[in-house]
């Protein structure tokens, strides 16, 4: 769970760790966490900045973004199989255009 990972790294470097680390609930991937909070079931969620940004969770809660030092970066790769579908590889192929760089850069990614 990359997510967590980062979360757990957060927690250390401000020193709460040990305090909250007793009280946390893990979802089985981000969205499920970031649905804990939203439902009530949590008072808050350390999450994708992705996910956090998008129109509809913002419209329910209000996000801050964890600086990037405080935790170790979080690489995410894209990849196009072998034997792909003609969608498959228009899809790749939208996502090295630089409009769709500018998209995931608004929605907290780094791009290379």
């Amino acid at each position: 769970m990359p997510y967590g990972r980062v979360a757990k790294e957060y927690l250390i470097s401000m020193g709460v760790w040990d305090l909250a680390r007793h009280k946390l609930v893990f979802g089985e991937n981000i969205s499920q966490a970031t649905m804990f909070a939203l439902t009530g079931s949590a008072d808050f969620v350390i999450a994708a900045l992705s996910l956090a940004s998008s129109p509809q969770i913002q419209s329910q809660s209000i996000h801050v973004a964890i600086p990037d030092t405080l935790h170790k970066p979080l690489k995410q790769k894209v990849a196009l199989i072998k034997n792909n579908a003609v969608s498959a590889k228009d899809f790749y192929q939208y996502l090295l255009e630089p409009k769709s760089k500018q998209v995931m850069v608004r929605f907290g990614f780094s791009v290379f």
